[in-house]
């Protein structure tokens, strides 16, 4: 199977696909690093509670997760869920703002703690 074919198995139209591989997230990556990466990507989120359509909308949004690494997201993930966030708010979270998982703890780290300077509950900052 090729690369456009698993996106299209994945419910991509052709110019979805060709902007996600166009974009500057993952440009640069070889069809085959790509091929592999979407399938792990795929599995991970759906494993952890994902649903397919969600995973394509947030790909389309922020096409670079689809070459993050699994220990990326799932650092990501163990963050949100550290600072108290259960796993129905993660998702939420992730699915109206994929490029969380983009950043390093640190950053969002700094990102939770400048908002919070500033008179936001913490409770609330990332929903």
């Amino acid at each position: 199977m090729e690369l456009y074919e698993l996106f299209k198995s994945l419910g991509y139209s052709c110019d979805e696909y060709n902007d996600i591989r166009n974009s500057f997230g993952v440009l640069n990556v070889s069809d085959e690093y790509l091929f592999n990466q979407v399938k792990i990507i795929y599995n991970f989120l759906v494993g952890y509670g994902f649903e397919i359509q969600d995973i394509k909308k947030m790909a389309l949004m922020y096409p670079a997760i689809l070459s993050l690494s699994l220990e990326k997201i799932n650092e990501g993930i163990s963050f949100l869920s550290s600072i108290g966030h259960k796993k129905d708010d993660i998702i939420y979270m992730i699915k109206k703002a994929p490029m969380l998982l983009g950043f390093s703890v640190s950053k969002l780290q700094d990102r939770i703690d400048y908002l919070v300077l500033f008179g936001h509950k913490k409770s609330d900052v990332l929903m």
